[in-house]
This record gives C-alpha cells, structure tokens and sequence, in this order.
C-alpha cells in the first residue's frame, strides 16, 4: 500500500484537470498503480473518472515541479473514455495514466475510495509518501497560504 484517499464529492463540487498521479509522486517507484473503488454510482453527471488511454510514452510534465496541468491537446490521439461504475466497481490504472474527474453536477454527493500500490519489490513507500504530501500541502506554503488548511 503506497496511499488510501477516500474522495467525497459533493454535489456542486469542481472536477479536476487532466493529470498525472506521478506529477505529485516524483521520486518514487514509476511501478505505482490506482484501484479506484466505487462505494456510489459514478457517471458523468457526479464527476466520473475519464481516463486517456493508450498512452505509452511516460511522464508528461517537467520533472522537479508539480505543475501537473496536462493540455487537453497533447492527448488528443489518445481515446477516452468516462469510467461510469456501478458502486462495487473498480478501475485499475497507472500513475502515468493521464486522467480527470468532472465537476459534481448532480442532486447527490458520491464516493470512490482510491488506493494505491507500489511493487513489492520496490520496497515500503507508505510513511515516505505521506510525509511528502504533508510537505507539498503545508511546509513548501507561507504560513498565509498555510492557514488556509484545517487538516493535516
């Protein structure tokens, strides 16, 4: 186990661009994979996954910055698809798997519980990873921008 994420997406919410999961895990293992686990039903309307799939050629952004906005136009080529799944459903993906989650545009809120895995042969990455997430959530921010989190 590298993270557990349980996301609660409100109705209202905003979705979130195109990205790679690798962005914010520079450094560690490329051998990360996503189970995406639908505790509720996902579609387009609540802000489902979209996953571009095909793509083959690694890392998309800068390596050694977190800017991880992926340009809808560089995926082009590549298929996409919205991961509507029933609650039980799961998706697999990789952590260069460029993929997205629309806005909550429904009268209901909706859960998926994310978890992700490194090979074993890597080695242990869980405390490591969320050490690093606590440092690019609060410690790399001015204590302005710091005040605005209630967690952590």
């Amino acid at each position: 186990m590298f993270k557990d994420k349980l996301v609660l997406k409100p109705t209202d919410s905003h979705g979130n661009g195109i990205h790679q999961d690798y962005n914010w895990w520079q450094g560690f293992p490329k051998s990360l994979l996503t189970v995406a686990v639908a505790l509720d039903n996902t579609t387009r309307e609540n802000g489902c996954t979209e996953f571009w799939t095909g793509y083959q050629q690694g890392f998309l952004n800068q390596s050694d910055t977190f800017d991880g906005k992926i340009d809808h136009d560089r995926l082009a080529k590549q298929q996409h698809l919205y991961a509507e799944l029933q609650a039980g459903d799961i998706a697999i993906f990789s952590c260069l798997t460029p993929h997205a989650a629309g806005a909550n545009q429904s009268s209901q809120s909706r859960r998926v519980m994310f978890l992700s895995y490194n090979d074993s042969r890597d080695g242990e990455h869980y405390i490591a990873h969320y050490e690093h997430f606590r440092w690019y959530r609060t410690d790399r921010l001015s204590a302005d921008e710091q005040s605005k989190y209630y967690f952590l």
